[in-house]
C-alpha cells in the first residue's frame, strides 16, 4: 500500500488486460521522495513482460515525480520513440512556443513511438540557443527580451528543434472599454471603437489615455453632425483611408456605414445604408445591411464590408457610390467554398486586405505578370475558419500546415508513414475558435483574434499556425491591426495592447562574394531569424534556403546576374540587410563567342531593400496613396518607385531604369520612361506619372501603362475641349488630382495649367494665357499670365494652387469663381524675412501641397526651405536652415540642411513628405514631433563602386566608350553626368571626369580646370585622338568638350544654347542641339552627330571651324545618291570614320546606316531598309530591317558593327560582301556564360573591340557593359 510510509517490502499490483494492453499507475503521497525499486510484469500464463522506459527497465527504475506528475509504463511495448512535437494553446501541432518578456510558460512537448502510442515515460532536456532572448529550465521557458531563439529538445537520443518566440507587450491606458475596431494612421495615432459607449476614441500613442473622437458618450442614436455631436449605435470595426484622412465606421446596430472626416471641422455622415435591417444592393443611399461588422479598404480604394447578419461580403465603390454583394447568400448561413452566391458563411465578422507578399511580388515581377486580383481575408466566426475572398467573388478556406505531420514525415521511412496513415499532403483547413478580428502584414502572415480563448494566433506565410503572443495575455481580444512589425490588439479592459517582435540582425555573410555561376553555399549569421523569415537577393526570393536555427540561415546561390547587391531578410520582427557581391566570369576563362559582364550589373540599387538603402537620383515628384505608401518620381533613374508603408521596402512600379519613350499597353516594370517629373496616386490605387511630354496611367487593376494626355501635335489653343491624347504638352512638370475625377497638369513650357476629365478624356486649360509674364490677379484664371508653373495641388474644396516659380509666387484658383489670386510670395527673390504675411515674404516655390486642415505647404527651392502658410495667411519656415547641404536627420526639421527641395506631399496624418532632390533623398517631417528623417535614398558613395572592381560597380546610363592612350577603358555615364575609367591592369573603376552634379543654370561648367571638377549634363559620345585627347559630347550642355592629356577640360564647340548656327565660323561660337555621337579621323578632325539638328558636323583640327557634312536639318528620309548636305537625316545618334575618310552615320530614326563618300560627298544607305523590325540576317544588309540603331563603328578589317538598339542585338556587316549577321543578342534573356548569340541584351548603344578581338557592348537599358570573347564567330 503506497499510502503507507516507504517500505522495502514488495508490492503486488494486479491488473486486467483490456484490448491490446493495460496501464499501471503508481500514486505516491510524498512526491519529495524518489520512487524507486523493482517492477515485474507478467502475463496471465506467468510469462514475464519486458517493459521499456527512459533508459531504464521496469525491473530497475528510479524517478522523482513532482506533485501531480506521473509516468506511464507500456508493458509489452517494444516500440521505440519515433518523434516529438509541440502543441500550441489550442492543442494543434506547432513549431513555436510563445512567451512574453518576463513571462514563463510550460514547454508543451508530446512524444509518440513507432506504434503510434503517446509516451510520457521520458525526460526531455531543453536548451535555448540565445539566452539573451529566452532561457529554458526544466520544462519551462522564460522570456528575457523580444526576439526569436531556437529551442532544442533532446530525449532518448532524439533531437527536435523548435522556436521560442518572445514578444514585448505594451499596454494602453486602463479603464477604457473597447471591443472590436482599431486602426492606426500614418502619424501613429490609434482610433478605437467603444461599442457599449457608442463612441469612437482617439489616442496619440499606445500609452496615452484615449479621448472621444466621434459620438456622444453613452448616447445611442443615428445622427449626422460634427464629430462630437454625432451619434452611433454600437459601432464595431473601423477602417482608415490614408489617402483622404477619413475614418470609416461600421455602425452595426444602426445597420449603416459611417464616414468621419478629419480636420477641425470634421463631420460624421452616413456613407451607405438605409438603416433598415435588410439586404439590398444598389446606390449607397438605397443599399441595406444587417448588422455590418468588419470593414477594410483594398488597394483600389474600395471599402469592403462584412454584412454579418446577412452572412455576406459586400463592397462599396466610393467612386460610383454603389454597393454590391461579392460573396455569400443573403440570410443563408452555412459553409461552402465557391464563387459568389455559391459560397456560404456563418456569422462572419472581421475582414482585412491581404497584402501581396514580397515573395509573390518578386515572382510576379520576374515573370512579367500583371497585378493579382484583390484578395481579402475574412473571419468566418460561426464556422471557425479564415476565408479568402477575391474581387471576382471566389471564396476559399485558408489551409494550414500541421507541422507535427511534417516532422513525422521527415523522420520516418515510407513504411513507418504507412503505419500512421500519413499522406504526402499535411494541409487542412485552419481551424479557430470563434475568430473575430483579422489583420495581415507585408510578409503574407495573417493574424487572428479568438476572444473566447483569450488568444491571438497567426497563420504564417509558410502555412503554419502559431501563437502570436503568450496565451491568455488578453482578456478578450477582438480587433487588431499590423503596422511596421507590431500588432496592436483591442482588449476589453484597456484601450489596446501592442505586441512587438525582435528585429532580425545580420552579423556576417560568408562568403560575401560569390560567382554568378551559382552553386555556392552561403551562410548568414545573426539573430532573430524566425521560421517565417524570407530571404531575397537582387529583390528576388532566393531558392534553396536552409534555416538552421534562429542565428543561422544557409542558402545556395543560383545562377544570377552579377553585381553588388544586398541580402535582405524579412520576417515578423522587421528587416535586416547585408552586403553581397556576385562576380562575373573573367573574359579569359570563356570560350570564343561567349559573353560575360565587364562592368556594372544593375540599373539602380535598392529594390527589395529598405528605402534608406536605395540609390535615388534627383528625385522629383512625391505622392501618397490610400494605404500610406509613398511614390517617388526617380527622375534620373527614369522610374516610379514605391516605399511600402507596411515594411519600408522600396520597389519599382514603373520604368525599366533608363531613358526611353513610354508606350501604351506594356506592364509598368517593362515600360520605358523619359525623365519622370511628377507622380500622383488616386483613391483606386492607379498611379499617374509624367514621362517626357506625356502623362500616363499605371492601372492598379491590370498593371498596364496607358496614355492619358500629351503626345499629340495640337497646341493648347487647338487641343482644348478635345481628346487629351491629341494635345501637345510642352514640358509637363507637375500633376494633381481632385476628388471629382479631374487630373491637373502643370504645362511648364506653355505657362498653362491644363485639366483632363478622366471620365471623358477631354482636356481644357484652367489657368494661364500662354504668355510668360505676371498678370491677371483677381480676374479669370485663364486670362492670367504665369511664368514657369511647376508644382500644383488641389484642396478639399477643389481650389487649385500653383507654384508660379518664375513669378516667385504661389497662386490660387478658386474652385467656384475660377478667379486667380496670389496667396504667397512677394514676387521678388530677395530673402529679407523668414516669416510674416505670406504675400510679403520672398519665396522660390517649386512644389505645393495642402493638408486636411487647409495649411499650404511650399518647397522653397531658392532658399532651401520648407514653408507653411496657415489659415490666417501667415508664412513660417518649418524645415531648412537656408544653407544648402545635408544634415539634421533625427532632429528638429528647422535645423536640417536641404539641397534643392522639389516636390511635396502631406499624408492624411499630417506628415510632410518632400523630395530633397540634390541630396538624392526623400525625407519626412513628423506631424506629431517635427522631427525630420529620411525614408528613401542614400548618398553612400559605395553604391557607385568607385575604387572597386568594375564588375561590381553601379552604372547609370552608360552610353559610349573608347580606349585612352594607355589602353584604359573610358565610358560616358549619361545619367550620372560623368565619365568613368576602368584600369587596364587592375580592373578598378574610378571617375575620370564629372562630379555627378547637374548644372543648374550657371555658366561655370568647370572649363580650364580639372576634369574631375567639371560639370557635364547627359554626356554621350566619347572618342580619343592619336595625341590622347579625350572628346565628349556633352549633350544637354549643348557642347563638345575636350580633356587634354594633363586632365584639363575645355569646350571646343557649342555656346551652351540649344539651336543651330555658326557653320563656317569658330565651333565655340556655334549652336548645337543635343549632340550625341562623336568620331575623330586620323588628322584629328572631330565629327559630331548633332542629333536634334538632324545633321553631322565637322570641327576642323587646325582652324577650329565647324561645318555641316551631312543632313539638311529636316527630318525624314531622302537624298540617297546625292550630296550628303542635301539629304534628310532623322535624329542621327552615332558616327564613325574609317581610315579612308568614309563617314558612317547611324540614322537612328530612319532605321538605317548611311555612309558619305569623302571624295564625292555622296550619301547612300549601306544597312537597313527603313522598316523598324528584325529581319534579313544572312542576306544583304540593305534589305535587312534594323530598329533604332544607336551605335555604329567600322574596324580596320572592313567590318561594320551596329548597335541595333530596338532589336537588342549587335549586327555585323561585312563591307566587302554586304552581308549582315547577328553576333550578339537574342529574344530570350539568359544570363552570362552562354554564347553571345543566345543571350539577350538590354538596349545596346555602342560597341568597341580590343586588339585581341574581344567585343565590348554597352547595354544602355541594362546599365552594364558586356564583353564577348574573341575572335567573334
Amino acid at each position: 500500500d503506497l499510502t503507507q510510509p516507504p517500505s522495502s517490502q514488495p508490492v503486488v499490483l494486479p491488473q486486467i488486460a483490456i484490448g491490446g494492453g493495460f496501464s499501471t499507475r503508481i500514486i505516491t503521497l510524498n512526491p519529495g521522495t524518489t520512487a524507486s525499486g523493482h517492477l515485474n510484469f507478467y502475463v496471465d500464463d506467468g510469462t514475464s513482460l519486458a517493459v521499456l522506459m527512459e533508459e531504464q527497465t521496469g525491473s530497475s527504475f528510479s524517478y522523482q515525480l513532482g506533485s501531480g506528475a506521473g509516468r506511464r509504463f507500456l508493458p509489452g511495448n517494444t516500440a521505440k520513440m519515433a518523434f516529438m512535437y509541440m502543441a500550441d494553446s489550442s492543442g494543434q501541432p506547432t513549431s513555436e512556443v510563445a512567451v512574453n518578456e518576463g513571462g514563463t510558460v510550460p514547454i508543451p512537448v508530446q512524444a509518440l513511438d513507432t506504434a503510434g502510442r503517446i509516451r510520457d515515460d521520458f525526460d526531455p532536456i531543453f536548451a535555448a540557443l540565445d539566452t539573451s532572448i529566452a532561457t529554458a529550465s526544466g520544462s519551462q521557458v522564460k522570456g528575457i527580451a523580444a526576439g526569436f531563439s531556437t529551442l532544442t529538445v533532446s530525449a532518448r537520443g532524439m533531437v527536435m528543434n523548435a522556436t521560442i518566440t518572445v514578444t514585448k507587450v505594451a499596454s494602453g491606458a486602463p479603464g477604457y472599454r473597447t471591443t472590436t475596431g482599431i486602426v492606426r494612421d500614418l502619424a501613429g495615432r490609434l482610433y478605437l471603437s467603444s461599442t457599449d459607449d457608442h463612441t469612437v476614441l482617439l489616442t496619440q500613442n499606445i500609452g496615452a489615455a484615449p479621448a472621444v473622437y466621434a459620438g456622444k458618450q453613452s448616447t445611442a442614436g443615428l445622427k449626422n453632425d460634427v464629430r462630437l455631436e454625432s451619434q452611433f449605435r454600437n459601432p464595431s470595426f473601423l477602417a482608415f483611408n490614408q489617402f483622404e484622412g477619413s475614418l470609416y465606421v461600421s455602425d452595426s446596430q444602426n445597420n449603416v456605414i459611417r464616414r468621419v472626416t478629419s480636420g477641425t471641422d470634421g463631420r460624421v455622415t452616413t456613407l451607405a445604408g438605409t438603416g433598415a435591417k435588410d439586404s439590398a444592393d444598389g446606390s449607397v443611399a438605397s443599399a441595406a445591411f444587417n448588422n455590418p461588422q468588419g470593414v477594410a479598404f483594398d488597394d483600389r480604394g474600395n471599402l469592403w464590408v462584412v454584412d454579418t447578419g446577412n452572412n455576406t461580403i459586400r463592397k462599396i465603390d466610393l467612386i460610383r457610390n454603389t454597393v454590391t454583394t461579392v460573396a455569400g447568400r443573403p440570410g443563408v448561413p452555412g459553409y461552402a467554398d465557391g464563387q459568389g452566391s455559391a459560397a456560404l458563411f456563418n456569422s462572419p465578422t472581421g475582414i482585412a486586405f491581404e497584402y501581396e507578399s514580397d515573395v509573390a511580388q518578386a515572382e510576379r515581377r520576374s515573370s512579367n505578370k500583371g497585378p493579382r486580383p484583390v484578395q481579402m481575408v475574412v473571419a468566418d466566426t460561426g464556422n471557425g475558419f479564415i476565408r479568402r475572398v477575391d474581387e471576382n467573388g471566389n471564396v476559399s478556406t485558408i489551409q494550414a500546415q500541421t507541422s507535427a505531420m511534417t516532422i513525422m514525415r521527415g523522420m520516418m521511412s515510407l513504411s513507418e508513414r504507412a503505419v500512421f496513415n500519413l499522406s504526402t499532403s499535411d494541409k487542412a483547413a485552419a481551424r479557430f475558435t470563434g475568430p473575430s478580428g483579422v489583420s495581415t502584414d507585408g510578409s503574407g502572415n495573417i493574424f487572428v483574434t479568438e476572444p473566447a480563448s483569450k488568444r491571438v494566433r497567426a497563420i504564417l506565410q509558410n502555412g503554419e499556425i502559431v501563437d502570436a503572443v503568450q496565451p491568455k495575455t488578453f482578456t478578450s481580444p477582438r480587433g487588431l491591426v499590423n503596422v511596421e512589425g507590431t500588432v496592436v490588439v483591442t482588449d476589453s479592459d484597456r484601450g489596446s495592447r501592442e505586441v512587438s517582435y525582435g528585429e532580425p540582425v545580420i552579423t556576417s555573410v560568408t562568403p560575401t562574394r560569390v560567382s554568378n555561376l551559382g552553386g555556392t553555399l552561403v551562410t548568414v549569421k545573426g539573430r532573430n531569424f524566425s521560421p517565417d523569415t524570407l530571404l531575397f537577393i537582387h529583390g528576388d526570393a532566393a531558392p534553396d534556403v536552409y534555416p538552421d536555427d534562429t542565428q543561422t540561415i544557409r542558402f545556395t546561390v543560383g545562377a544570377v546576374r552579377s553585381g553588388r547587391t544586398t541580402i535582405t531578410l524579412l520576417n515578423r520582427g522587421g528587416i535586416a540587410q547585408g552586403l553581397f557581391e556576385i562576380t562575373p566570369q573573367s573574359l579569359q576563362s570563356l570560350p570564343a563567342g561567349y559573353i560575360t559582364t565587364f562592368a556594372g550589373g544593375t540599373t539602380f540599387s535598392g529594390d527589395g531593400q529598405v528605402g534608406t538603402t536605395a540609390y535615388l537620383a534627383k528625385p522629383r515628384g512625391v505622392a501618397v496613396d490610400t494605404a500610406g505608401n509613398v511614390f517617388i518620381a526617380d527622375w534620373v533613374n527614369n522610374t516610379i518607385r514605391r516605399v511600402s508603408s507596411q515594411t519600408g521596402v522600396i520597389t519599382t512600379v514603373a520604368g525599366r531604369g533608363l531613358i526611353g519613350f513610354t508606350e501604351d499597353g506594356v506592364l509598368g516594370n517593362e515600360a520605358y520612361l523619359y525623365k519622370p517629373f511628377d507622380v500622383v496616386a488616386d483613391a483606386q490605387g492607379n498611379v499617374y506619372f509624367i514621362s517626357g511630354d506625356g502623362v500616363f496611367k499605371l492601372s492598379a487593376e491590370t498593371g498596364l501603362v496607358s496614355a492619358v494626355a500629351g503626345g499629340g501635335y495640337l497646341p493648347a489653343s487647338a487641343a482644348d475641349n478635345g481628346p487629351a491624347t491629341d494635345a501637345e504638352l510642352n514640358l509637363p512638370i507637375g500633376l494633381a488630382l481632385d476628388g471629382s475625377g479631374h487630373l491637373f497638369i502643370s504645362d511648364f513650357g506653355d505657362d498653362r495649367i491644363r485639366m483632363v476629365s478622366l471620365a471623358t478624356g477631354i482636356i481644357t486649360t484652367v489657368a494661364g494665357n500662354g504668355i510668360t509674364s505676371y498678370s491677371g490677379d483677381n480676374g479669370p484664371a485663364t486670362s492670367a499670365a504665369l511664368d514657369s508653373p511647376r508644382g500644383i495641388a488641389v484642396d478639399r474644396q477643389g481650389n487649385l494652387y500653383i507654384a508660379d516659380q518664375g513669378n516667385f509666387r504661389v497662386r490660387k484658383v478658386d474652385a467656384r469663381s475660377r478667379i486667380i489670386t496670389t496667396v504667397a510670395g512677394s514676387g521678388t527673390l530677395d530673402f529679407e524675412i523668414d516669416s510674416g504675411p505670406a504675400t510679403k515674404v520672398s519665396i522660390g516655390p517649386y512644389g505645393v501641397a495642402v493638408d486636411n486642415d487647409g495649411n499650404l505647404w511650399i518647397t522653397d527651392n531658392a532658399f532651401e526651405r520648407i514653408r507653411r502658410v496657415d489659415g490666417t495667411g501667415a508664412l513660417t519656415t518649418v524645415a531648412g536652415t537656408g544653407e544648402s547641404g545635408f544634415s539634421g536627420d533625427g532632429g528638429p526639421a528647422r535645423q536640417a540642411r536641404l539641397a534643392h527641395p522639389w516636390s511635396i506631399a502631406v499624408d492624411a496624418a499630417g506628415n510632410v513628405i518632400f523630395s530633397d532632390s540634390d541630396n538624392d533623398r526623400v525625407r519626412k517631417i513628423s506631424a506629431t514631433t517635427g522631427i525630420i528623417t529620411t525614408i528613401a535614398g542614400t548618398a553612400d558613395p559605395s553604391h557607385g563602386g568607385d575604387s572597386g572592381p568594375a564588375a561590381l560597380a553601379n552604372l547609370r546610363g552608360p552610353f559610349h566608350m573608347a580606349f585612352d592612350a594607355d589602353g584604359n577603358f573610358l565610358f560616358t555615364e549619361s545619367l550620372d553626368q560623368r565619365i568613368r575609367k576602368i584600369d587596364r591592369t587592375t580592373g578598378i573603376i574610378s571617375t575620370f571626369a564629372g562630379t555627378e552634379l547637374i548644372p543648374t543654370g550657371d555658366l561655370d561648367l568647370g572649363d580650364n580646370g580639372p576634369a574631375t571638377q567639371a560639370k557635364f549634363f547627359n554626356p554621350h559620345g566619347i572618342v580619343v585622338d592619336r595625341s590622347g585627347n579625350v572628346f565628349i559630347a556633352d549633350s544637354w550642355n549643348y557642347r563638345v568638350r575636350k580633356i587634354s592629356r594633363n586632365g584639363i577640360v575645355t569646350t571646343i564647340a557649342g555656346t551652351g544654347v540649344s539651336g543651330f548656327s555658326g557653320d563656317g565660323g569658330p565651333a565655340i561660337k556655334a549652336e548645337l542641339n543635343s549632340p550625341e555621337g562623336l568620331a575623330v579621323d586620323s588628322a584629328g578632325n572631330v565629327f559630331v552627330a548633332d542629333t536634334d539638328n538632324h545633321r553631322i558636323r565637322r570641327i576642323d583640327a587646325i582652324s577650329g571651324a565647324i561645318t555641316t557634312v551631312a543632313g539638311n536639318g529636316s527630318t525624314g528620309f531622302e537624298g540617297d545618291g546625292g550630296p550628303a548636305t542635301r539629304a534628310s537625316l532623322w535624329y542621327p545618334e552615332a558616327v564613325d570614320v574609317d581610315d579612308s575618310g568614309n563617314l558612317y552615320i547611324a540614322d537612328t530614326w530612319n532605321d538605317r546606316i548611311r555612309v558619305v563618300n569623302p571624295s564625292t560627298g555622296i550619301i547612300r544607305t549601306i544597312a537597313g531598309n527603313g522598316k523598324a523590325d528584325f529581319a534579313g540576317d544572312g542576306g544583304q544588309a540593305t534589305a535587312a530591317s534594323l530598329d533604332t540603331p544607336k551605335g555604329v563603328r567600322v574596324d580596320a578589317n572592313g567590318l561594320l558593327w551596329i548597335a541595333d538598339f530596338g532589336n537588342d542585338r549587335i549586327r555585323r556587316v561585312n563591307l566587302r560582301t554586304g552581308v549582315i549577321t547577328t553576333v550578339a543578342g537574342a529574344d530570350e534573356d539568359v544570363l552570362d556564360n552562354y554564347p553571345a548569340t543566345q543571350t539577350g541584351l538590354d538596349g545596346p548603344t555602342a560597341t568597341l573591340s580590343d586588339a585581341a578581338g574581344n567585343l565590348y557592348i554597352v547595354e544602355g537599358w541594362g546599365s552594364r557593359i558586356r564583353a564577348v570573347r574573341g575572335p567573334i564567330p
